[in-house]
Protein backbone atom coordinates (compact mmCIF):
# COMPACT_ATOMS: atom_id res chain seq x y z
CA UNK A 1 0.00 0.00 0.00
CA UNK A 2 2.55 2.16 0.62
CA UNK A 3 4.10 2.18 -2.89
CA UNK A 4 1.06 2.71 -4.52
CA UNK A 5 0.91 6.35 -2.42
CA UNK A 6 4.53 7.16 -3.48
CA UNK A 7 3.67 6.35 -7.01
CA UNK A 8 0.24 8.28 -6.80
CA UNK A 9 2.06 11.45 -5.02
CA UNK A 10 4.74 10.84 -7.57
CA UNK A 11 2.24 11.29 -10.57
CA UNK A 12 0.36 14.21 -8.90
CA UNK A 13 3.37 16.42 -8.50
CA UNK A 14 4.83 15.40 -11.72
CA UNK A 15 1.41 16.52 -13.01
CA UNK A 16 1.21 20.00 -10.82
CA UNK A 17 4.89 21.17 -12.44
CA UNK A 18 3.83 20.59 -15.87
CA UNK A 19 0.52 22.40 -15.22
CA UNK A 20 2.65 24.97 -13.79
CA UNK A 21 5.12 25.29 -16.42
CA UNK A 22 2.43 25.02 -19.35
CA UNK A 23 0.50 28.06 -17.42
CA UNK A 24 3.72 29.62 -17.55
CA UNK A 25 4.52 29.39 -21.08
CA UNK A 26 1.06 30.31 -21.89
CA UNK A 27 1.42 33.75 -19.74
CA UNK A 28 4.59 34.34 -21.49
CA UNK A 29 3.31 34.21 -25.23
CA UNK A 30 0.17 36.07 -24.53
CA UNK A 31 2.21 38.78 -23.23
CA UNK A 32 3.78 39.26 -26.01
CA UNK A 33 0.26 39.67 -27.88
CA UNK A 34 -0.97 42.79 -25.28
CA UNK A 35 2.95 44.25 -25.54
CA UNK A 36 2.53 47.50 -27.44
CA UNK A 37 3.44 47.57 -31.27
CA UNK A 38 7.10 48.56 -32.47
CA UNK A 39 7.46 52.22 -33.19
CA UNK A 40 6.43 52.89 -37.13
CA UNK A 41 9.06 54.73 -38.80
CA UNK A 42 9.09 56.82 -41.73
CA UNK A 43 10.99 56.26 -45.47
CA UNK A 44 14.24 57.91 -45.01
CA UNK A 45 14.50 57.91 -41.03
CA UNK A 46 17.70 59.08 -40.19
CA UNK A 47 19.75 57.79 -36.77
CA UNK A 48 20.89 60.36 -34.99
CA UNK A 49 23.94 59.25 -32.76
CA UNK A 50 25.66 61.69 -30.27
CA UNK A 51 29.41 61.20 -30.58
CA UNK A 52 30.12 63.12 -28.08
CA UNK A 53 29.19 61.12 -25.44
CA UNK A 54 31.15 57.89 -24.66
CA UNK A 55 29.46 54.42 -25.00
CA UNK A 56 30.98 51.58 -23.26
CA UNK A 57 31.55 48.30 -25.38
CA UNK A 58 29.95 45.47 -24.98
CA UNK A 59 31.69 42.35 -24.38
CA UNK A 60 29.99 39.11 -25.21
CA UNK A 61 31.12 36.70 -22.14
CA UNK A 62 31.26 32.88 -23.12
CA UNK A 63 28.25 31.11 -21.66
CA UNK A 64 29.93 27.83 -21.69
CA UNK A 65 33.00 29.13 -19.74
CA UNK A 66 31.65 27.48 -16.69
CA UNK A 67 31.53 24.34 -17.65
CA UNK A 68 35.34 24.12 -18.86
CA UNK A 69 38.34 23.71 -15.95
CA UNK A 70 40.01 27.34 -16.58
CA UNK A 71 42.10 26.67 -13.06
CA UNK A 72 44.73 23.44 -13.15
CA UNK A 73 43.05 20.39 -12.39
CA UNK A 74 44.33 18.39 -9.04
CA UNK A 75 44.80 14.80 -8.83
CA UNK A 76 46.21 12.77 -5.77
CA UNK A 77 49.70 12.85 -7.84
CA UNK A 78 50.16 16.91 -7.66
CA UNK A 79 48.58 17.06 -3.81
Amino acid sequence: MRGFFKSFFAALLALIAFTAIIVVVLVGKFSGFLSPKKPELATKSVLFIDLGQSYKEQEQGNPLADLGAERPVQCARNI
